[in-house]
């Protein structure tokens, strides 16, 4: 079931999406990557780099 969520508050987005995930057991989150280079290399955007740092048991799907 896809799911979107909306916060606002202090919290950095990454924290507040890793918050949900943890709450609500989410299994895979799914996000875009922030662009390309001319090298055709994949641009991980800063909340999505933060999510991949924090927790490795819950795995980060990036799109582009």
């Amino acid at each position: 079931m896809l799911q979107k969520v909306i916060y606002a508050g202090d919290c950095t987005t990454a924290k507040l999406i890793y918050d949900y995930a943890i709450t609500n057991r989410i299994d895979l989150i799914v996000m875009g990557a922030k662009g390309k280079t001319d090298d055709d290399e994949i641009l991980i955007g800063s909340v999505a780099e933060k999510l991949i740092q924090t927790d490795k048991n819950i795995p980060v799907l990036l799109v582009r």
